[in-house]
């Protein structure tokens, strides 16, 4: 898989692969690219498949040789961009070793190095906008991203909770109320960063400083 324009941890290509091979992965990353360009600029439900093929510098029919639809093309930028990161944060929390509270702020750390800090957070803003218009993507994000990523976090808070390091507060089951201000704060870059920026990393650390005060014991 080639790396990201917008982001830094998708995985290199393997070695192996012949020089053809390399050039499709490319040329899908590509389309991609574009799409989320195309997207953010002009919404899903707007966005057409020659406007993608355009920005991508590419034929209509070389991307249709890659992908079924824009639907299709959402839905594999969800699985190169994101999954990566959610990957990540189930890795973390299925380690269950060691201090629950660096686990967290691992956690939260690299949500908002990865998607929040890049131009992944523009995934959201499609998500918020037009996820009620197109229920099999909102249904598609919730399963791969929404889903996996709470329950990475409810999982290291549990763990927590087991090993004495975190009390047990209400609500512990809604890992919401722990993502929360990362989601707001994505919402803020979009909208209102011209307004009044937004420090990103000052926010991290005093988001992470509010969910440990919360979970800790007295």
């Amino acid at each position: 898989m080639s790396k990201s324009k917008t982001t830094t941890y998708v995985a290199e290509p393997s070695a192996e692969l012949s020089v053809t091979e390399l050039r499709q992965i490319q040329k899908r990353d590509q389309i991609i690219d574009a799409a989320l360009l195309v997207f953010t600029r002009d919404g899903f439900a707007a966005a057409r498949t020659d406007s993608i093929a355009k920005q991508a510098g590419v034929a209509k029919g070389t991307l249709y040789l890659y992908f079924d639809n824009k639907e299709d093309i959402f839905k594999q930028a969800i699985r190169d961009r994101l999954l990566p990161v959610v990957d990540e944060m189930e890795r973390l929390s299925g380690s269950l070793e060691g201090s629950a509270e660096q686990l967290l702020r691992m956690q939260i750390g690299r949500f908002y190095e990865r998607v929040i800090g890049t131009e992944l957070r523009q995934i959201l803003r499609l998500m918020l906008a037009e996820g009620t218009r197109f229920p099999d993507i909102a249904a598609f994000y919730f399963d791969n991203v929404i889903s996996r990523g709470m329950a990475s976090i409810r999982s290291t808070v549990e763990y927590g909770i087991r090993t004495g390091e975190f009390r047990r507060p209400e609500g512990h089951q809604y890992p919401l109320t722990i993502a929360g201000p990362a989601l707001m704060s994505g919402i803020w870059k979009m909208v209102f960063d011209h307004c009044e920026p937004l420090d990103l990393e000052q926010m991290r650390d005093t988001h992470v400083d509010m969910v440990l005060h919360a979970l800790r014991k007295a």
